[in-house]
Protein backbone atom coordinates (compact mmCIF):
# COMPACT_ATOMS: atom_id res chain seq x y z
CA UNK A 1 0.00 0.00 0.00
CA UNK A 2 2.61 2.34 1.00
CA UNK A 3 5.98 2.17 -0.30
CA UNK A 4 8.05 3.93 2.74
CA UNK A 5 8.46 1.09 5.47
CA UNK A 6 8.00 4.60 7.63
CA UNK A 7 4.63 5.37 6.30
CA UNK A 8 3.59 1.62 6.27
CA UNK A 9 4.43 2.00 10.25
CA UNK A 10 2.09 5.06 10.81
CA UNK A 11 -0.67 3.21 9.31
CA UNK A 12 -0.73 0.06 11.49
CA UNK A 13 -0.29 2.39 14.20
CA UNK A 14 -2.81 4.29 13.96
CA UNK A 15 -5.29 1.50 13.36
CA UNK A 16 -3.75 -0.66 16.51
CA UNK A 17 -4.49 2.67 18.56
CA UNK A 18 -8.15 3.21 17.20
CA UNK A 19 -9.27 -0.27 17.41
CA UNK A 20 -9.85 -0.71 20.92
CA UNK A 21 -12.14 2.71 20.62
CA UNK A 22 -13.69 1.46 17.20
CA UNK A 23 -14.22 -2.17 18.12
CA UNK A 24 -16.00 -0.49 21.45
CA UNK A 25 -18.72 1.33 19.02
CA UNK A 26 -19.32 -1.68 17.01
CA UNK A 27 -23.05 -2.73 17.35
CA UNK A 28 -22.48 -5.90 19.25
CA UNK A 29 -18.69 -6.10 20.11
CA UNK A 30 -18.59 -6.07 24.02
CA UNK A 31 -14.78 -6.16 25.29
CA UNK A 32 -14.30 -8.25 28.29
CA UNK A 33 -11.28 -7.13 30.15
CA UNK A 34 -8.12 -6.18 29.21
CA UNK A 35 -5.34 -9.92 29.38
CA UNK A 36 -3.48 -10.44 32.59
CA UNK A 37 0.42 -10.79 31.82
CA UNK A 38 2.25 -13.79 32.44
CA UNK A 39 6.05 -13.01 33.06
CA UNK A 40 6.83 -16.88 32.59
CA UNK A 41 5.47 -17.16 29.05
CA UNK A 42 8.37 -17.09 27.82
CA UNK A 43 10.41 -19.48 29.49
CA UNK A 44 7.16 -21.95 29.63
CA UNK A 45 6.13 -21.94 25.96
CA UNK A 46 8.17 -23.47 23.07
CA UNK A 47 6.63 -22.82 19.27
CA UNK A 48 5.83 -24.99 16.30
CA UNK A 49 5.31 -23.32 12.93
CA UNK A 50 3.03 -24.92 10.52
CA UNK A 51 3.39 -22.72 7.19
CA UNK A 52 6.03 -20.72 6.87
CA UNK A 53 4.90 -17.81 4.22
CA UNK A 54 4.82 -14.35 4.66
CA UNK A 55 2.74 -14.18 8.27
CA UNK A 56 4.05 -17.61 9.63
CA UNK A 57 7.69 -16.64 8.65
CA UNK A 58 7.43 -13.53 9.99
CA UNK A 59 5.87 -14.59 13.30
CA UNK A 60 8.42 -17.24 13.76
CA UNK A 61 11.32 -14.84 13.47
CA UNK A 62 9.64 -12.39 15.77
CA UNK A 63 8.82 -14.64 18.30
CA UNK A 64 12.28 -16.30 18.56
CA UNK A 65 13.92 -12.32 18.34
CA UNK A 66 12.01 -12.21 21.48
CA UNK A 67 13.15 -14.79 23.30
CA UNK A 68 10.67 -17.82 22.65
CA UNK A 69 12.47 -20.97 21.47
CA UNK A 70 10.76 -21.73 17.94
CA UNK A 71 11.30 -26.02 18.39
CA UNK A 72 10.06 -26.94 14.91
CA UNK A 73 8.85 -25.95 11.65
CA UNK A 74 6.70 -27.25 8.53
CA UNK A 75 5.83 -26.07 5.06
CA UNK A 76 4.12 -27.10 2.26
CA UNK A 77 7.57 -25.09 0.59
CA UNK A 78 10.90 -27.02 1.87
CA UNK A 79 12.65 -24.18 1.16
CA UNK A 80 10.54 -22.20 3.14
CA UNK A 81 10.66 -24.47 5.79
CA UNK A 82 14.22 -24.49 5.82
CA UNK A 83 14.54 -20.68 5.31
CA UNK A 84 12.47 -20.36 8.56
CA UNK A 85 14.46 -23.03 10.35
CA UNK A 86 17.79 -21.59 9.86
CA UNK A 87 16.59 -17.94 11.41
CA UNK A 88 15.48 -19.60 14.59
CA UNK A 89 17.18 -22.12 15.00
CA UNK A 90 14.35 -25.29 14.49
CA UNK A 91 14.16 -28.26 13.39
CA UNK A 92 12.09 -28.77 9.78
CA UNK A 93 9.38 -31.55 10.48
CA UNK A 94 8.45 -34.27 8.10
CA UNK A 95 4.84 -33.49 8.70
CA UNK A 96 2.74 -31.07 10.74
CA UNK A 97 1.80 -33.91 13.44
CA UNK A 98 5.57 -34.15 14.23
CA UNK A 99 6.11 -30.20 14.35
CA UNK A 100 3.43 -29.80 16.55
CA UNK A 101 4.69 -32.86 18.86
CA UNK A 102 7.89 -30.63 19.45
CA UNK A 103 6.75 -28.35 21.01
CA UNK A 104 3.89 -26.96 23.15
CA UNK A 105 1.99 -23.96 21.00
CA UNK A 106 1.61 -24.53 17.50
CA UNK A 107 0.86 -21.88 15.59
CA UNK A 108 -1.61 -22.75 12.13
CA UNK A 109 -0.06 -20.60 9.77
CA UNK A 110 -1.92 -21.43 6.80
CA UNK A 111 -4.83 -19.89 4.41
CA UNK A 112 -8.15 -19.91 5.93
CA UNK A 113 -9.48 -22.63 3.74
CA UNK A 114 -6.34 -24.71 4.90
CA UNK A 115 -6.95 -24.35 8.77
CA UNK A 116 -9.40 -27.31 9.54
CA UNK A 117 -7.40 -29.75 6.97
CA UNK A 118 -4.03 -28.71 8.88
CA UNK A 119 -5.73 -29.19 12.27
CA UNK A 120 -6.98 -32.75 11.45
CA UNK A 121 -3.41 -34.17 10.92
CA UNK A 122 -2.59 -33.14 14.34
CA UNK A 123 -3.83 -36.32 16.22
CA UNK A 124 -3.97 -36.33 19.59
CA UNK A 125 -2.71 -33.39 22.10
CA UNK A 126 0.54 -33.86 23.65
CA UNK A 127 0.36 -33.41 27.21
CA UNK A 128 -0.52 -29.29 27.88
CA UNK A 129 -0.13 -28.84 24.01
CA UNK A 130 -1.87 -25.59 22.54
CA UNK A 131 -2.61 -24.58 18.65
CA UNK A 132 -4.04 -21.36 17.60
CA UNK A 133 -4.69 -19.93 14.32
CA UNK A 134 -3.70 -16.34 12.56
CA UNK A 135 -7.14 -15.82 10.79
CA UNK A 136 -8.80 -12.93 11.55
CA UNK A 137 -11.60 -13.44 10.63
CA UNK A 138 -12.30 -17.27 11.84
CA UNK A 139 -13.17 -17.57 15.64
CA UNK A 140 -11.41 -20.30 17.52
CA UNK A 141 -14.27 -22.33 17.14
CA UNK A 142 -12.83 -23.77 13.99
CA UNK A 143 -10.43 -25.33 16.15
CA UNK A 144 -13.25 -27.58 17.49
CA UNK A 145 -12.30 -30.48 16.68
CA UNK A 146 -8.59 -30.58 18.11
CA UNK A 147 -10.31 -29.30 21.37
CA UNK A 148 -12.63 -32.71 21.19
CA UNK A 149 -8.65 -34.08 21.08
CA UNK A 150 -7.54 -32.33 24.32
CA UNK A 151 -6.02 -29.91 22.98
CA UNK A 152 -5.98 -26.33 24.21
CA UNK A 153 -7.07 -23.82 20.86
CA UNK A 154 -7.55 -20.27 20.05
CA UNK A 155 -7.27 -17.44 17.48
CA UNK A 156 -4.21 -14.91 17.88
CA UNK A 157 -4.40 -12.54 14.71
CA UNK A 158 -2.02 -9.70 14.01
CA UNK A 159 -3.66 -6.52 12.72
CA UNK A 160 -0.94 -5.59 10.02
CA UNK A 161 0.15 -6.61 6.78
CA UNK A 162 3.15 -8.68 6.40
CA UNK A 163 4.88 -7.85 2.82
CA UNK A 164 6.74 -10.98 3.36
CA UNK A 165 8.57 -13.31 5.59
CA UNK A 166 10.64 -11.02 6.96
CA UNK A 167 8.39 -8.20 7.64
CA UNK A 168 9.00 -7.11 11.03
CA UNK A 169 5.87 -6.61 13.46
CA UNK A 170 5.07 -2.91 13.98
CA UNK A 171 5.29 -1.24 17.37
CA UNK A 172 1.58 -1.16 18.87
CA UNK A 173 0.43 -4.10 16.12
CA UNK A 174 -3.13 -5.16 18.24
CA UNK A 175 -3.26 -8.81 18.46
CA UNK A 176 -6.73 -10.34 18.02
CA UNK A 177 -6.83 -13.03 20.39
CA UNK A 178 -9.88 -15.10 20.65
CA UNK A 179 -8.65 -17.75 23.54
CA UNK A 180 -9.57 -18.67 27.38
CA UNK A 181 -7.79 -19.34 30.20
CA UNK A 182 -4.22 -19.71 30.76
CA UNK A 183 -3.77 -19.60 26.72
CA UNK A 184 -5.35 -16.42 26.90
CA UNK A 185 -3.01 -15.25 29.09
CA UNK A 186 -0.42 -16.73 27.04
CA UNK A 187 -0.85 -15.47 23.84
CA UNK A 188 -1.67 -11.63 25.71
CA UNK A 189 2.10 -12.51 26.94
CA UNK A 190 3.25 -12.87 23.42
CA UNK A 191 1.82 -10.08 22.01
CA UNK A 192 3.29 -7.78 24.73
CA UNK A 193 6.70 -9.35 23.64
CA UNK A 194 6.31 -8.93 20.41
CA UNK A 195 5.76 -5.33 21.30
CA UNK A 196 1.99 -5.16 20.46
CA UNK A 197 -1.39 -4.84 22.17
CA UNK A 198 -3.36 -7.92 23.02
CA UNK A 199 -7.02 -7.33 21.80
CA UNK A 200 -9.83 -9.83 23.16
CA UNK A 201 -12.08 -10.42 20.26
CA UNK A 202 -13.87 -13.48 21.10
CA UNK A 203 -16.28 -15.61 18.25
CA UNK A 204 -19.64 -13.33 17.82
CA UNK A 205 -17.61 -10.04 17.12
CA UNK A 206 -14.44 -11.46 15.36
CA UNK A 207 -16.30 -10.95 11.43
CA UNK A 208 -17.20 -7.47 12.42
CA UNK A 209 -13.39 -7.16 13.16
CA UNK A 210 -12.14 -8.32 10.52
CA UNK A 211 -14.55 -6.41 7.89
CA UNK A 212 -12.91 -3.28 9.79
CA UNK A 213 -9.53 -4.08 9.22
CA UNK A 214 -10.79 -5.51 5.45
CA UNK A 215 -12.19 -1.83 4.84
CA UNK A 216 -9.01 -0.10 6.16
CA UNK A 217 -5.95 -1.72 4.87
CA UNK A 218 -7.60 -3.99 1.17
CA UNK A 219 -9.89 -1.15 0.57
CA UNK A 220 -7.17 1.94 0.90
CA UNK A 221 -5.18 -0.12 -1.83
CA UNK A 222 -8.83 -0.08 -3.98
CA UNK A 223 -9.22 3.79 -3.62
CA UNK A 224 -5.78 4.10 -4.75
CA UNK A 225 -6.60 2.03 -7.56
CA UNK A 226 -9.96 3.95 -8.48
CA UNK A 227 -8.12 7.07 -7.71
CA UNK A 228 -4.44 6.44 -9.86
CA UNK A 229 -7.45 5.39 -12.75
CA UNK A 230 -8.69 8.82 -12.53
CA UNK A 231 -5.57 10.34 -13.03
CA UNK A 232 -4.46 8.57 -15.28
CA UNK A 233 -7.24 10.33 -17.39
CA UNK A 234 -5.34 13.34 -16.90
CA UNK A 235 -2.56 11.48 -18.95
CA UNK A 236 -0.10 10.38 -15.85
CA UNK A 237 1.11 6.66 -16.46
CA UNK A 238 -0.27 4.28 -13.81
CA UNK A 239 2.82 4.25 -11.74
CA UNK A 240 3.15 8.02 -12.02
CA UNK A 241 -0.65 8.58 -11.28
CA UNK A 242 0.27 6.62 -7.70
CA UNK A 243 3.53 8.18 -6.90
CA UNK A 244 1.91 11.79 -7.31
CA UNK A 245 -0.87 10.67 -5.06
CA UNK A 246 0.69 8.65 -2.64
CA UNK A 247 1.43 11.91 -0.49
CA UNK A 248 -1.77 13.01 -0.28
CA UNK A 249 -2.51 9.80 1.55
CA UNK A 250 0.21 9.67 3.19
CA UNK A 251 -0.94 12.98 4.81
CA UNK A 252 -4.37 12.08 5.52
CA UNK A 253 -2.72 8.82 7.85
CA UNK A 254 -0.51 11.48 9.58
CA UNK A 255 -3.77 13.89 10.26
CA UNK A 256 -5.55 10.87 11.49
CA UNK A 257 -2.89 9.82 13.79
CA UNK A 258 -2.41 13.76 14.93
CA UNK A 259 -6.39 14.58 14.73
CA UNK A 260 -8.86 11.52 14.55
CA UNK A 261 -11.79 11.57 13.38
CA UNK A 262 -13.81 13.23 12.64
CA UNK A 263 -11.45 16.13 12.63
CA UNK A 264 -8.75 15.05 9.77
CA UNK A 265 -11.14 15.16 7.50
CA UNK A 266 -10.97 17.52 4.46
CA UNK A 267 -12.06 18.56 1.24
CA UNK A 268 -15.09 19.85 -0.62
CA UNK A 269 -17.32 17.83 1.40
CA UNK A 270 -15.53 18.55 4.78
CA UNK A 271 -16.56 22.64 3.35
CA UNK A 272 -19.73 21.92 2.81
CA UNK A 273 -18.67 23.31 -0.83
CA UNK A 274 -21.68 21.36 -3.29
CA UNK A 275 -20.28 23.58 -6.80
CA UNK A 276 -17.05 21.57 -6.62
CA UNK A 277 -18.68 18.26 -5.45
CA UNK A 278 -21.40 18.78 -9.01
CA UNK A 279 -18.11 18.90 -11.24
CA UNK A 280 -16.77 15.97 -9.45
CA UNK A 281 -20.02 14.41 -10.47
CA UNK A 282 -20.29 15.52 -13.82
CA UNK A 283 -16.45 15.23 -14.83
CA UNK A 284 -16.82 11.49 -13.57
CA UNK A 285 -20.10 10.72 -15.35
CA UNK A 286 -18.69 12.17 -18.87
CA UNK A 287 -14.93 10.10 -18.28
CA UNK A 288 -15.35 7.42 -15.79
CA UNK A 289 -19.05 6.29 -14.51
CA UNK A 290 -17.87 3.25 -13.47
CA UNK A 291 -16.41 5.52 -10.47
CA UNK A 292 -19.83 6.96 -9.76
CA UNK A 293 -21.02 4.55 -7.62
CA UNK A 294 -17.95 4.48 -4.96
CA UNK A 295 -17.62 8.05 -5.43
CA UNK A 296 -21.71 8.76 -3.94
CA UNK A 297 -21.12 6.15 -1.55
CA UNK A 298 -17.78 7.17 0.52
CA UNK A 299 -19.37 10.74 -0.09
CA UNK A 300 -22.46 10.32 1.87
CA UNK A 301 -20.64 8.46 4.50
CA UNK A 302 -18.83 11.87 4.76
CA UNK A 303 -21.18 14.45 5.22
CA UNK A 304 -22.24 12.83 8.77
CA UNK A 305 -18.49 13.58 9.56
CA UNK A 306 -18.39 17.21 7.50
CA UNK A 307 -22.03 18.29 10.10
CA UNK A 308 -19.68 16.82 13.15
CA UNK A 309 -17.20 19.36 12.03
CA UNK A 310 -18.85 22.19 11.47
CA UNK A 311 -19.11 21.68 7.99
CA UNK A 312 -21.35 24.42 5.72
CA UNK A 313 -25.25 22.91 6.83
CA UNK A 314 -26.82 24.09 3.87
CA UNK A 315 -24.09 23.58 1.16
CA UNK A 316 -24.36 20.04 3.11
CA UNK A 317 -28.21 19.60 2.48
CA UNK A 318 -27.53 20.34 -1.14
CA UNK A 319 -24.51 17.69 -1.43
CA UNK A 320 -26.79 15.10 -0.01
CA UNK A 321 -29.12 15.96 -2.73
CA UNK A 322 -26.37 15.74 -5.82
CA UNK A 323 -25.11 12.38 -3.79
CA UNK A 324 -28.61 10.68 -3.92
CA UNK A 325 -29.80 10.82 -7.57
CA UNK A 326 -33.34 10.05 -8.61
CA UNK A 327 -33.59 6.34 -10.40
CA UNK A 328 -32.28 6.64 -13.42
CA UNK A 329 -30.86 10.29 -13.34
CA UNK A 330 -27.31 9.03 -13.81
Amino acid sequence: MLRSCESHGRVCAYFSRAMRAWAGALPGCVLPAPFAARGDAVASLSIAVIGAGRVGGALGRALHAAGYPVAAVWSRSPAHAAELASATGAAVAATPHEAAASANLTLIAVTDTQIATVASALGEAPAGAAAVHLSGANSAALLAPLAGRGWQVGAFHPLQTFADAHSPVLPGTVFAIDAAGPLAEDLASAARALGGTPLPIPSETRAIYHAAAAMMANYTVVLAAQASALLAECGLPQPQALAALLPLLRGAVESLDRLGVPAALTGPIARGDAATVARHLDALAKTAPEALPIYRTLGAAAVPLARAIGGDAQGLDTITELLHPPPHAG
